[in-house]
């Protein structure tokens, strides 16, 4: 069986599936916590060609495409194809903006219900989670991934009318409670937007819009503790997008303001208290009728320093480099009314 796990082992996901019906033991070999994250570091050592994936609306239905986080270009290939799931062919009628993303998984939470569902886009497999306690609505998520238990994780943070945070695991398929939040709550309390994963860490933007506080929130996704980071006065003054990022291995903040400018801090993880030091900041106006008519929609930021963002009344989507401060034209035309692209990597969890 070992030469059978060998050979398994160097397949891409979409022949995995395949494999599964081939007989019970390949099927159990492929479905083995220690067997997926095995196939997950084979498959990603040395990765050269980072992914992206995107989802975006045509008006009458939502569209699934993987494409490379340097060019835009589509992957093409079969073994790239994302199969339509059952759970997600009425995907047009899921909150994008309740998504979250963690070694090649994806949650997603539906408009109108309870329902959420983790999701393989390659393998085309979803995993229905119970409902949770608190008001989905009204709640912030987080996707990670345990090292210690080789596990994944899901980080609810119900904010109505209290503070309560809840941890779905895939090992213990039920919701349960953490008591003790290490945390101040009131912080806890006003954290947005859905998290970023970042070397077993979760991180959230926490932002007051009467009293411009604002905190990036951090759960350690192994010992279940939060902790929270002060963001930069000048931030704070401020009250429009922010982003946490990754960038050079160090935890980043990428702020946009007045429609168009954009700057980017870094904070050293080993420094106490933390120091934000600003690297950049750029005024990504394409025209003057940008200023006073467009926006631009945020679609990935590379951890080199590489901005996608796509801007509004079909101009296109572009690539800004801060490090070498150019522009690129990566496609001509924007024309999709909705449109989230987020890192991607290749797993066999959920096949």
């Amino acid at each position: 069986m070992e030469l059978v796990t060998e050979v398994l082992i160097r397949l891409p996901v979409k022949r995995l599936v395949r494999c599964r019906c081939v007989c019970k033991a390949w099927c159990s070999v492929i479905s083995s916590p220690d067997f997926v994250s095995m196939h997950f570091s084979r498959l990603h050592n040395n990765e050269d060609q980072p992914l992206l994936l995107t989802l975006y609306s045509t008006g009458r239905k939502t569209l699934c495409t993987l494409r490379s986080a340097l060019t835009y270009k589509r992957v093409i290939g079969k073994d790239y194809e994302i199969p339509t799931a059952d759970h997600l062919e009425d995907l047009k009628n899921f909150y994008m903006y309740k998504i979250c993303y963690a070694n090649g998984l994806v949650l997603m939470t539906k408009t109108f219900t309870s329902e959420t569902l983790l999701w393989n886009p390659l393998s085309g497999k979803t995993l229905e989670l119970p409902p949770t306690w608190s008001d989905i609505d009204r709640s912030v998520f987080g996707l990670g991934f345990d090292t210690t238990r080789n596990d994944y994780k899901v980080v609810v943070i119900g904010k109505y009318p209290g503070v309560l945070v809840q941890i779905y695991e895939l090992r213990a398929p039920f919701w349960r409670t953490i008591t003790n939040c290490n945390c101040e709550e009131s912080i806890i309390h006003k954290v947005d937007f859905n998290g970023l994963l970042m070397e077993g860490t979760i991180y959230w933007i926490a932002q007051d819009s009467e009293d411009i506080s604002s905190h990036i929130v951090l759960f350690d996704v192994n010992n279940e503790v939060f902790d929270y980071i002060m963001l930069p006065k000048e931030v704070g003054e401020y009250c429009e997008h922010k982003y946490p990022v990754m960038y050079r291995g160090k935890l980043g903040l990428l702020h946009i303001f007045d429609r168009h400018l954009c700057s980017l801090w870094v904070t050293e993880k080993d420094q106490a208290p933390r120091a934000w030091v600003k690297l950049f900041e750029v005024n990504l106006a394409i025209d003057d009728h940008l200023y006073y008519r467009h926006h631009f929609h945020v679609l990935s930021f590379n951890e080199n320093g590489q901005l996608i963002f796509a801007t509004t009344k079909g101009r296109g989507v572009k690539l800004y480099d801060f490090e070498s401060q150019e522009m690129k034209q990566l496609l001509k035309t924007f024309p999709y009314g909705m449109m989230h692209s987020i890192p991607y990597k290749e797993s066999a969890v959920l096949t």
